[in-house]
């Protein structure tokens, strides 16, 4: 794939990812501060534990599967093996739908002990809806790491969009009597829906359309390069599976109290929903394929991974740091005013867990160069500092509480990260972008600066004031974000040259760094 189409790819899919992404963002959030509202700490708790479990099921259902996906679904395209690609495809639902009847099995015999051991008696009161909305998640997860491998996102976000409208109109119907069953079924069934439509009308029409230009050239060891990179990505997601905050809930949940995991539980669900602001999955989502694309026609260019991998960190990192910041200036009044009061005693260990999300600007890039040269067992061996997550959560929960696990988590992912960094310097010498991230934190921390002295100049006594606040100060701080930054310049010239060149494809030719 060629530079200018590479960059044509990576915008027109962006942007319609980001469409679709803001339109689920808002539903999203809607119905997130619903849900927080109506539960009560201990029942959100207990589903957001229930979601933190889905996340060791698809480790061990689909995230290897997932992997195979995303890096041979681009070649099979680039490569125009349509029929192969459908094959595999093929394979890979049946041992998903297979792992997932298996794990389905465990949950319902030893639901009893599960529930005692974690502190959770209330698991067996939800047993089927939790097996039914297991499914819906997991199959929705398949067909989205499809979607996104083939450069469908156009496509795509119309489908997310339509089942975003259909999951607020649920919602919309219970409003007034809503409770945890409930919420379990209506995830289960738009899950479903979405899945459905995504791979009926996205995907196979697709394949269909472009089977009729399947070239005869032969893939050379490619059975041999899945099984490969399927085995080691299933041990490498295990792995993953324990530096995670799904660990932590486990942890909180076994030697705390249901409140504890509320309350932690809340402060990554703000988090995630916060970050959602920038679509860093979907860029991420967009640019992979292109990546992989790239790299089958050119296997040794690493100057290339580098200084792709050290302008994504910085932009990543410069995107990161304004969230951060300006999150963290503002939170306590997103807790008492967006979501609830009763939150507040969660304020800290949130600001603690969103200075940790800084560490996410790395580790994407880091991803992509780890699965271009296609060594996964770097990927493996890092996981060495899961020892560390898991035997330091349990040591520190006794003494500094919930906020010593998010601690202990952040500083798990960071040294994850810097194991691979160390072990790739055996095939590829990656480049550390220091000054632009001191230039980065500079402007950044100025910026939190001046929103918290502005903040201590008002009286927040009524909702609309706080929301006024928050969406003015937001707005501003973008705009003071963009000046310092052309002051302090934390780009190279070629690096600003790529930004401009995707602002000026979207019609904001008008912004430039």
């Amino acid at each position: 794939m060629k530079k200018e189409i590479a960059i044509e790819y990576a915008v027109k899919n962006t942007i319609f990812l980001y469409i679709g992404n803001i339109f689920v963002a808002i539903s999203n959030l809607l119905i997130s501060i619903y849900i927080i509202r109506k539960l009560t700490i201990e029942e959100f708790g207990l589903y957001s534990f229930i979601l933190g479990s889905f996340f060791f099921v698809q480790i061990f259902s689909l995230s290897s599967i997932s992997t195979i996906l995303n890096r041979f679904v681009p070649e099979l395209i680039e490569r125009k093996r349509y029929s192969v690609l459908k094959k595999l495809l093929e394979y890979s639902f049946l041992i998903v739908f297979l792992s997932l009847i298996f794990i389905a099995l465990l949950f319902n015999i030893f639901s009893k002990q599960f529930s005692t051991f974690f502190k959770l008696p209330d698991i067996v009161n939800y047993q089927g809806e939790i097996t039914f909305f297991l499914f819906g998640y997991i199959v929705l997860l398949y067909v989205r790491s499809i979607s996104s491998s083939t450069l469908l996102q156009k496509e795509t976000a119309i489908m997310n969009i339509t089942a975003s409208i259909l999951r607020v109109l649920v919602y919309g119907v219970f409003i007034f009597n809503i409770n945890l069953k409930k919420i379990f079924l209506i995830e289960s069934l738009t899950s479903f829906f979405n899945a459905f439509q995504i791979y009926f009308l996205v995907i196979l029409k697709f394949i269909k359309r472009n089977l009729n230009n399947e070239s005869k050239d032969k893939i050379e060891s490619l059975k041999k390069r899945i099984i490969r990179y399927g085995i080691l990505s299933f041990f490498n997601e295990v792995g993953a599976g324990m530096i995670n905050k799904s660990t932590s809930y486990y942890v909180i949940s076994s030697m705390s109290n249901p409140v504890e995991l509320g309350k932690y539980s809340f402060a990554y669900k703000i988090n995630d929903l916060f970050m959602k602001i920038f679509p860093i999955d979907q860029i991420a989502n967009v640019l992979k394929p292109i990546f992989f694309m790239k790299y089958v026609n050119k296997p040794n260019d690493k100057e290339y991974l580098n200084r792709m991998y050290i302008f994504l960190y910085k932009f990543f990192f410069w995107v990161f740091a304004f969230l951060c910041f300006y999150f963290i200036s503002v939170s306590d009044l997103v807790i008492r005013f967006v979501f609830d009061p009763k939150y507040i005693d969660s304020k800290r260990i949130t600001d603690i867990i969103f200075m940790f999300t800084l560490f996410n600007a790395f580790q994407v890039p880091l991803a992509f160069v780890v699965l271009s040269l296609e060594k996964l067992e770097i990927n493996l061996i890092s996981k060495i500092s899961l020892v560390f997550n898991v035997v330091g959560s349990i040591i520190v929960i006794k003494y500094f509480g919930i906020i010593g696990v998010a601690v202990i988590l952040g500083t798990s992912i960071l040294m994850k990260n810097l194991i691979i960094v160390v072990l790739l310097r055996k095939y590829i010498k990656l480049s550390f972008p220091l000054l632009s991230l001191l230039k980065t934190t500079s402007i950044s921390l100025l910026l939190f600066f001046v929103i918290s002295l502005v903040k201590n100049l008002f009286i927040f006594n009524k909702t609309i004031t706080a929301y006024i606040f928050i969406v003015v100060t937001f707005l501003l701080g973008i705009f003071l974000y963009y000046i310092l930054s052309r002051l302090v310049n934390p780009f190279e010239k070629d690096e600003k040259d790529i930004v401009n060149s995707m602002l000026k494809k979207v019609k904001l030719s008008f912004i430039r760094l």
